[in-house]
């Protein structure tokens, strides 16, 4: 019932969009209404809520990218409705972690310090956008846009853990660990916004968007463990990574192939 009402939707902005937005750049016409984006992607560092204990660590903003083909409606008209699929590089967690010496063995003579950043694998998603399109030169066109991504992400788990060992290598211990798993559900939903800039050479159209994502969901979430220390007690809490992030798609258009009259 719900996918039926998402597709009346879809199928009225269409029909919306069609019938009243005003054909203002005839330019743009000659362009097809396929184009394929690459881009940057940098998302929100995640969120540590600190149960007990003095250790924590630093969550630093994660960079990917994302790559996919997206379809224009209506290219020429001031509004239109943008869709298409594209891939993006999921990430993990990006930290930067210190353990002090008094807490290790004592062969060690220094501060376990380290930085880590890691990936999983790639989600699938398929945008729902609106654009509004206003023409500044005779060659260049901005845009903004606003709608929603629906994104199919499948369920998984990481850990990663960090273990000392003594001078003689006869004794171990794990003193720290976080664990992050994906939702149980893959399929996630988000809001998007974004503004742009198109413009037209003779046989190709460049454009770029700004684009920000907010997820309905977290898209990890997870616990560390500080443990098996010398001297400072257990820290525990939870990991939170929201996958809200910025991209910049950059998408380049062909111009339609000119039909050739021939006359008798």
């Amino acid at each position: 019932m719900l996918r039926v009402l998402i597709v009346e939707i879809i199928i009225t902005i269409i029909t919306s969009i069609h019938f009243y937005g005003q054909s203002y750049f005839e330019k743009l016409s000659n362009y097809k209404k396929w184009s394929i984006f690459l881009g940057p992607a940098l998302y929100d560092k995640a969120k540590l809520e600190p149960q007990y204990g003095t250790y924590t660590f630093k969550n630093k903003p994660i960079p990917s990218y994302v790559a996919g083909i997206e379809y224009d409606f209506f290219p020429a008209k001031r509004w239109s409705f943008i869709t298409g699929g594209f891939i993006t590089l999921e990430p993990i967690y990006n930290i930067d972690l210190n353990i002090k010496k008094e807490d290790l063995y004592s062969n060690y003579e220094s501060d376990i310090t380290m930085s880590d950043k890691f990936y999983a694998m790639y989600s699938f998603s398929i945008p729902f956008l609106v654009r509004y399109r206003t023409q500044a030169t005779d060659n260049l066109f901005l845009n903004l846009l606003t709608g929603f991504k629906a994104m199919y992400f499948p369920n998984g788990e990481s850990y990663m853990d960090i273990i000392v060992h003594n001078e003689d290598d006869t004794e171990s211990r794990e003193v720290f660990g976080l664990r992050v798993d994906s939702s149980e559900n893959p399929f996630y939903g988000s809001f998007v916004v974004g503004v742009g800039a198109s413009y037209a050479l003779k046989k190709t159209l460049l454009s770029a968007k700004l684009i920000y994502v907010v997820n309905f969901k977290n898209l990890m979430e997870g616990e560390y463990l500080f443990d098996n220390m010398f001297v400072s007690p257990r820290s525990y809490g939870y990991y939170k990574l929201s996958g809200n992030h910025l991209a910049i798609w950059f998408s380049i258009g062909l111009r339609k192939k000119q039909k050739i009259k021939v006359y008798n």
